[in-house]
């Protein structure tokens, strides 16, 4: 129970206070990983498995990059202020789910969040003062420039807006939320279940992040698509029939207001300029193969709000092959489990539903900057569910198979 209750804490400390400092450099953050990082040691938990053995082939080459570019001061404080969190983070869901089965609690406590953020967005949209001012009041890390924000600008259709977590990181968590509130223990959608996918999807909408509307509009259709008609056999036709609703929807939503009304009908970033910047960091890399995005950066280069750039700027063309390798072969887990899920139940709804929420910010990440690079905390929270998950059905199915044969090869009484 204690263990549950240090995780809960430290989950919402790792999403909404980050980089919320207590006393000089030390954030809240800090405090608490350290904390957590022992109870994982009692739990058992301080484990490194296959992902986080490849994971650190990256970091070690980000770092000797970096430290050898001049760089060594930012990048070990950015080992110890994100990377190592989000491990810490990967292992206690780990054993959570493991040792603890509360897969549906760490859903759960994501939906809630989801709904209070949701609330708080709506709130912000719609001009209510204390909605705008509640960043601040909690002491959220940009808290104080939501207050110039949103005192600056009187009318945001045509702007984002941040929620608690800033406009892109709600882009990227109401995607997922949106999905896991569909979720519930009997495998059916409930009108509850729709009420919380109803608000979190609105909110979404108004946060005005066209990747995160995208992303969750697929994933949300896909989830719904592969409950609804599980067990059928041809799954390519459900595949094609989702990603055509979910284009139509999408489209729709994009055009139901006008082109000055919603940040959908503006250009925000053309795609040129996204091109253009990708291209040029592509070529960077080229020209120095090792990496050293910092050093990138200080020579006047953008981010390239692409996993693929980013992994190579970096990681290098080993470090980043690294990380590309890895969300490879993610995708391909993925795959498998969404095509037992689908034909014959070897998995269960909640492991499809942690799927669905990954694959939102896997494709959020290709076109913002938050992914397994930056060593994203939700990233790792999702991973970390899926392998727990898939290992224990895994290791049940077989239990099962075994249990049958054992059956099926007893001796036969003849009478």
């Amino acid at each position: 129970m204690l263990f549950k209750v240090l995780y809960s804490i430290y989950l919402i400390v790792s999403l909404f206070y980050g980089t919320v400092p207590i006393m000089g450099p030390i954030s809240i953050r800090h405090i608490l990983t350290i904390i957590m990082l022992g109870a994982c040691y009692f739990e058992g938990g301080l484990k490194l498995d296959r992902f986080l053995k490849w994971y650190m082939g990256f970091l070690l080459i980000y770092v000797i990059v970096e430290a050898g570019s001049g760089y060594s001061s930012y990048v070990f404080g950015k080992i110890l202020g994100t990377y190592l969190a989000s491990i810490v983070l990967y292992m206690a869901t780990k054993v959570l789910i493991e040792k603890y089965e509360a897969g549906h609690l760490i859903i759960t406590i994501l939906v809630v969040l989801g709904v209070i953020n949701a609330i708080e967005v709506i709130g912000q949209f719609f001009g209510n003062p204390i909605a705008q001012i509640l960043p601040a009041i909690l002491h959220i890390s940009f808290g104080e420039e939501s207050i110039e924000y949103y005192s600056t600008v009187e009318d945001l259709h045509g702007y984002t807006v941040g929620g608690l977590m800033g406009a892109v990181q709600s882009g990227y968590f109401l995607s997922a939320t949106s999905v896991l509130a569909l979720y519930n223990k009997k495998d059916k959608i409930t009108i509850l279940n729709w009420a919380a996918f109803a608000i979190i999807f609105f909110a979404l909408f108004l946060v005005q992040e066209r990747s995160g509307l995208m992303a969750g509009m697929v994933c949300a259709i896909l989830y719904f698509f592969f409950v609804s008609f599980r067990g059928q056999q041809n799954i390519m036709t459900a595949v094609l029939i989702c990603i055509a609703a979910a284009i139509i929807a999408s489209g729709y939503l994009s055009t139901i207001v006008s082109y000055d009304d919603m940040r959908y009908s503006t250009v925000g970033m053309s795609d040129n300029k996204r091109i253009s910047i990708a291209t040029d960091a592509i070529s960077w890399v080229l020209h120095h193969p090792i990496g050293g995005a910092n050093f990138y950066y200080a020579m006047g280069g953008y981010y390239p709000h692409n996993f693929f750039v980013n992994a190579l700027l970096y990681g290098g063309i080993i470090g980043g092959s690294i990380l590309i390798g890895i969300l490879f072969v993610q995708m391909l887990k993925i795959t498998n489990i969404v095509s037992g899920y689908y034909k014959d139940s070897t998995y269960s709804t909640l492991l499809l539903a942690a799927c669905m929420a990954y694959l939102c910010y896997t494709l959020n990440s290709q076109f913002h900057n938050y992914s397994l690079v930056f060593g994203g905390e939700m990233i790792f929270l999702l991973w970390a569910m899926i392998g727990s998950l898939k290992d224990i059905e895994d290791y049940t199915s077989e239990d099962i198979d075994l249990e049958t044969e054992e059956v099926d090869s007893g001796p036969i009484i003849e009478e």
